[in-house]
């Protein structure tokens, strides 16, 4: 990160704090209801299956797409190459089912 102003330190981690929770948040409740509802018998109806499948996209896009997010808005430029920007447009079209 360089030399920084203490205001410009202060966005800095409360940035990576609050990416942080999101993140861990994101994870655990998503894998929490995936795992609930395959290890309970009874819980195994049509209507949790979409939840399952909306907690997989969920799952996909903190996975692959918030930590870009926060170092693109940390550094302020695209740091990961060609073929990472291509993928990352990729998985954010499919995690939100764009034809």
């Amino acid at each position: 990160m360089g030399t920084c102003a203490p205001d410009c330190q202060l966005v800095f981690d409360v940035q990576v704090a609050a990416y942080s929770v999101i993140i861990v948040t994101s994870l655990l409740g998503n894998t929490a209801v995936i795992l609930i509802v395959w290890r309970e018998r009874h819980m195994r109806t049509p209507t949790n299956f979409f939840i399952v499948n909306l907690a997989v996209c969920d799952l996909m896009v903190t996975s692959l797409c918030t930590w870009i997010h926060l170092l693109g808005d940390l550094t302020h430029d695209w740091l990961l190459g060609a073929f990472f920007c291509k993928f990352n447009s990729f998985a954010q079209g499919e995690s939100k089912g764009n034809k």
